[in-house]
């Protein structure tokens, strides 16, 4: 992080509601056939102008168009966009801001590109609070369009009411009801898709219900009716299925634009958010866009440190030669607003956190491909059975360096912060 204060150091707010705004104007200028132009900043002043094509005749190319990147210091670079993907807005947070090395990850982030573009396209867009990615359409979502039965979902939902993590949720709700402001909206982001398998993903869909009917219940004054609390979800992979589940729950959930993240607009000072495993960039914006105060609960990933003072001091070898993404790490503003909040420890091992491992030489092994690049190789689980995928198949591994200067993966575990009225 040390490099970016030879820039001048970050500003000390980036993901402010003024910047989703432009943000978002300019998205729509692109996405309109009439303009197809969109202009970017990164919090340090560069600026990127992003220019669609025209549509493409070619056989096998049909309806698809090159976008034109230029970035006032780095230069051109392209990309093909197909009809079948979509361009979204995704905040960045403050530890992809400061990443030092962002090439090795340029693998997985934009599609089609042309040559050594996708890199460029990556580290020109690291320094946007706001930044536009495509994404193709990828085969993996099929899996995603079957529901479950009524059967299993009801089966998951008295799991859910008869377990000790909801008793707890309950429970530390109810002791901090005199102290919490009013909650008047839930906001969730990343809580799966409510596919067939999705048992972890309908549990933590009802958890959001449980903290809208328990709140609701807490600020009923003087035996008058318990008020609604209405409660809003976005996740890129629900499906029509899922928005259909999602309306019949009680409350019932209604779902927004990933592609504007159009979430964020729902967010305020009275606004409970529910983001578990989702990571950080949607929860650094909520708290930016409710600046001074926070929003009024946060059902999230249980942070551990300040990054911002503890990067450099800790060390972190690695066989792919970049800085980890760091599971705990909390930005400034996470980590402040944390300092303000009653804090309880609601988790498990199944549902809303998860086990830890051992070793992370036990489940992948590093190799590098015909261009130098790292990939993953073989993944073996713990009873030794293994299968090849590519780098774009999973998502980074999670882990610490131990005493001994060994890669481990740590518990995950979630937290309930209720902010003090």
């Amino acid at each position: 992080m040390r490099v970016y204060y030879d820039f001048g150091g970050l500003p000390e707010r980036i993901f402010t509601r003024e910047a989703y705004q432009e943000a978002l104007e300019q998205f729509k200028a692109f996405q309109d056939p009439d303009q197809g132009v969109a202009t970017l900043k990164t919090v340090f002043g560069d600026t990127i102008t992003m220019k669609r094509g025209p549509p493409s005749t070619k056989e096998g190319e049909e309806g698809s168009y090159v976008v034109t990147y230029e970035h006032t210091k780095l230069g051109k670079a392209q990309q093909r966009a197909f009809p079948n993907g979509n361009f979204f807005i995704e905040p960045t947070d403050f530890m992809q801001i400061a990443e030092q090395n962002v090439i090795e990850r340029a693998l997985t982030k934009i599609p089609r590109c042309f040559k050594d573009d996708q890199k460029k396209i990556v580290e020109m867009l690291q320094h946007c609070a706001f930044p536009i990615h495509f994404q193709e359409y990828l085969k993996a979502i099929e899996g995603h369009k079957i529901p479950p039965s009524e059967e299993k979902i009801q089966e998951w939902k008295t799991c859910w009411e008869n377990s000790s993590l909801r008793a707890d949720l309950v429970q530390a709700l109810e002791k901090n009801a005199g102290k919490a402001r009013r909650v008047n909206r839930i906001v969730c982001y990343g809580l799966g898709s409510l596919h067939e398998y999705s048992e972890r993903g309908y549990i933590q869909h009802f958890a959001a219900c449980t903290i809208a009917k328990t709140m609701s219940k807490l600020q009923a004054i003087n035996d008058e009716p318990a008020e609604a609390i209405e409660i809003f979800a976005q996740d890129p992979l629900y499906m029509d299925h899922s928005r259909e589940t999602m309306a019949k729950m009680d409350p019932p959930i209604t779902a927004v634009d990933w592609k504007i993240n159009e979430a964020l607009l729902k967010v305020d000072r009275n606004t409970f958010i529910v983001s578990i495993g989702a990571g950080a960039d949607l929860v650094e914006s909520a708290l930016e866009f409710t600046h001074p105060d926070g929003p009024a609960g946060l059902l999230y990933d249980k942070m551990l440190f300040n990054a911002k003072e503890s990067f450099d001091r800790v060390k972190f070898p690695m066989a792919v030669e970049r800085s980890p993404l760091i599971f705990g790490a909390a930005s400034p503003k996470e980590w402040q607003y944390k300092a303000e909040c009653i804090c309880e420890n609601v988790t498990d091992d199944e549902y809303f956190g998860w086990k830890a491992r051992r070793d992370v030489a036990q489940y992948m092994i590093f190799i590098k491909d015909s261009e130098d690049n790292f990939i993953y190789d073989d993944i073996v689980d713990e009873n030794g059975n293994g299968w090849r995928v590519t780098r774009s198949d999973i998502p980074d591994p999670i882990y610490r360096v131990d005493e001994h200067g060994k890669h481990c993966i740590i518990q995950g575990d979630t937290e309930l912060l209720i902010r003090r009225e």
